[in-house]
């Protein structure tokens, strides 16, 4: 690493989201946990802007307040409860507001959420997810800006893109859009699969334009980064995929007969386990009624019928083990777009994957090596049971799943273009700045 990203002084980062990356949450969650890990470890001082004012500040983990000084948007900057409570009685007012301002905020907020439920009205600050920043969030940025004074500025998914043009003028800010979708062709696979998604509506227009503030889009994967150049000819985009460790595994630790799938409640992973419990899996177990599935995640929860041989195990907090007892995993996605996460953890883990096209966008190169490609089910399932069946066969993946982590997704590979080009930046304005 060039001495110069050891200088404090030059290295403020500021980087803006809706969420609190927490481990083993969702894809998105994983992807800015590890990015933040290396810039961490680049010697970046961070601060993580969080735009959602219910979020409590004792459930932010202790192992990201090392890395970030995580913000989390205050109340204060969208609409009160004193403001918006006109049921409320105002001579009561006066009486109730010192007890109310003298509550805690692990007590306040859950009291403020159950009132807004009482009443049937909207949280405020709370909107669909992937909403362009509101009035309120680029106000609250801006203020942090003005403290933070950093040399980059990073907003977390396209849909915060118009934040960055808080700084439109400002040459010596960096602004960066972490693009971990091509929004508009992912919700149209939404729409052809049928698939009702909570999302805003989304085409290619409005995608460039909130894409355009940015000095550098970074895309997930090379398909991906040529969708955003072909959208946007004279933008820069760096490609900077989920970066993973390799994780060995001893073969004794494995389960025979035994499959894995790990997902969040997202609608696009709850339709397409649906979609193979319903017409894979049976064929799956009719074939080798010794084989079973564990399924982990939130998305258990949108699962309500019990199937032969499947254990709904939830949100388990250390998947190692899992992964460690797993044959193979499977990707049965039908809808999406980007990078699949779930896929790239599999790899590290040195596993052997079944997945649809879906699911191997951004590393298509991996097909009939460490990925069995199906559509159908009757595919799926056939590409299931060789892997089950053929011990040399699942090894051989097992091999090409290591060989492709170690040697394309390591931190230091994946991140090496886009830490190059905020050397560039740094370098530049600490000469500018010198020479004056």
């Amino acid at each position: 690493m060039n001495p110069f990203f050891h200088n404090p002084q030059n290295m403020n980062l500021q980087i803006v989201s809706r969420y609190v990356p927490i481990e083993n949450q969702a894809g998105h969650f994983s992807y800015l946990l590890e990015l933040l890990h290396y810039l961490h470890g680049a010697g970046f001082c961070m601060e993580l802007d969080v735009l959602d004012p219910w979020f409590l500040q004792e459930d932010i983990p202790d192992d990201l307040h090392e890395i970030v000084d995580v913000v989390l948007m205050p109340m204060s900057y969208i609409q009160t409860d004193w403001n918006s409570a006109s049921t409320l009685d105002p001579s009561l007012k006066p009486f109730l507001r010192p007890i109310y301002q003298r509550l805690p905020t692990s007590l306040l907020k859950p009291l403020r959420q159950a009132w807004y439920r009482f009443r049937r009205t909207p949280l405020p600050g709370y909107h669909i997810a992937d909403a362009a920043a509101t009035e309120a969030e680029m106000t609250f940025v801006a203020d942090r800006l003005a403290v933070a004074r950093p040399a980059v500025l990073m907003s977390n998914e396209t849909f915060l893109g118009n934040l960055l043009t808080l700084c439109q003028h400002e040459t010596e800010v960096l602004k960066v859009n972490i693009a971990f979708d091509v929004q508009h062709k992912r919700q149209e696979t939404f729409r052809k699969t049928g698939i009702i998604h909570s999302s805003s509506i989304w085409n290619r227009q409005k995608e460039v334009d909130l894409l355009s503030a940015a000095d550098v889009i970074v895309a997930i994967h090379h398909e991906e980064a040529d969708i955003f150049q072909d959208m946007l000819p004279e933008a820069e985009i760096v490609c900077a995929p989920m970066a993973v460790r390799f994780h060995q595994h001893h073969e004794k630790q494995q389960v025979r007969g035994r499959c894995l799938f790990v997902g969040s409640d997202i609608e696009h992973n709850v339709y397409g386990l649906k979609w193979f419990l319903n017409e894979v899996w049976p064929l799956v177990d009719r074939v080798l009624p010794t084989s079973e599935l564990h399924v982990c995640g939130t998305v258990c929860a949108k699962i309500t019928d019990s199937t032969q041989n499947v254990k709904l195990l939830g949100k388990v907090e250390d998947l190692d083990q899992e992964y460690a007892e797993a044959k193979l995993c499977i990707i049965p996605l039908i809808a999406g777009s980007g990078l699949k996460i779930k896929l790239v953890e599999a790899l590290s883990h040195g596993r052997a994957c079944v997945s649809t096209s879906i699911g191997i966008q951004g590393v298509r190169e991996l097909e009939g090596k460490a990925v069995l490609v199906a559509e159908a089910p009757e595919t799926f399932a056939n590409a299931i049971l060789t892997v089950l069946k053929d011990e040399k066969k699942r090894q051989a993946m097992e091999l090409e799943a290591k060989q492709y982590v170690t040697e394309n997704l390591s931190p230091e590979n994946v991140y090496r273009p886009f830490m190059k080009r905020i050397e560039q930046h740094l370098i530049h304005f600490q000469k500018r700045k010198e020479s004056l």
